[in-house]
């Protein structure tokens, strides 16, 4: 699940160069279905949500890549199995290179660190499943029957939400899974919900802050992320959260783009907690900006 305070400065750190258009086995005959073939698959994310929303099916997203010797064989793996077949049934498969333009936007959207991965999406980009990686044949189909297990559990709950809409645990409950599954304009009013919401007590509302907080800055509502964080800052008793909130009054300075206010924010932070387990983030995040870590950072 997605975590409320993010890593702040990956795209800073990532990069990818340009690749080769990505080689597929030749079209299939006339007719015939065939995964192996470019044709079975749509080659742009909108162009499979168009078709999902039409159809009402939700979209299955391989991104692969090349060369990619685990791309090549997890496909071989997996594609011509029966069970592949029945699996995107009621699925639109599109497929899309990771280096691509579009794959590096899609891999930072859904955090994608790498090919091959799969992801299970809905029309508005809920993600209902994923996975990365290289496993065997039973262990792939086996992952994705597991997420498929937990998408209807969380249907399940969604629909006990609608039916008691006043069960506060069940409200928060359904907005940080919507989160997690990177559906952020879909949890904001649950977390606005449980925040007003006199019922709530001190530890869920610091938390449905937090994600707030966190909603704001990705929005780029930098004065409202700043606001919450601060508010957060004064009154949590939560050492663990205190320090979130520091290292995200961060992401504050750099959205801001006030380099030297997030480096002294970051060397006053590993001042005021010399054995957080956040220091090794620190430190890179101090580089990453221009900085020089001091000497005696803990490991």
């Amino acid at each position: 699940m997605k975590n409320p305070f993010s890593a702040t400065l990956a795209a800073l750190l990532l990069g990818a160069l340009p690749a080769p258009a990505l080689a597929l086995p030749a079209p299939a005959p006339a007719g015939e279905v065939d995964p192996m073939s470019p044709a079975f698959w749509k080659p742009t994310l909108d162009e499979g949500l168009a078709e999902a929303k039409r159809t009402g099916k939700r979209v299955f997203l391989a991104m692969m890549d090349e060369p990619c010797g685990q791309c090549d064989r997890m496909e071989a793996l997996v594609l011509p199995a029966k069970s592949f077949e029945t699996f995107v049934k009621d699925k639109v498969p599109v497929r899309v290179r990771y280096s691509s333009e579009e794959g590096k936007r899609l891999a930072e959207r859904f955090q994608v660190p790498g090919a091959p991965a799969w992801l299970i999406l809905t029309t508005d980009l809920l993600v209902c499943g994923f996975q990365g990686g290289a496993n065997s044949q039973d262990g792939w189909f086996r992952t994705f029957l597991e997420t498929e297990k937990s998408w209807a559990a969380y249907q399940k709950k969604l629909a006990d939400e609608k039916k008691d809409p006043g069960n506060l645990e069940l409200v928060f409950d359904v907005a940080k899974e919507t989160f997690g599954r990177q559906g952020g304009a879909l949890s904001e009013p649950r977390f606005r919900r449980v925040v007003a919401d006199p019922r709530a007590t001190p530890g869920m509302r610091e938390e449905a802050t937090a994600y707030l907080a966190n909603l704001a800055l990705e929005a780029r509502r930098i004065d409202e992320a700043e606001k919450l964080l601060l508010s957060l800052q004064r009154s949590t008793q939560d050492k663990l959260l205190l320090e979130k909130v520091e290292l995200s009054l961060v992401d504050v300075e750099i959205a801001r783009g006030r380099r030297d206010a997030a480096l002294n924010k970051l060397r006053d932070f590993k001042r005021q907690h010399p054995y957080s387990i956040n220091l090794e983030q620190v430190d890179a995040l101090i580089e990453a900006l221009g900085g020089t870590p001091s000497a005696g950072t803990r490991k």
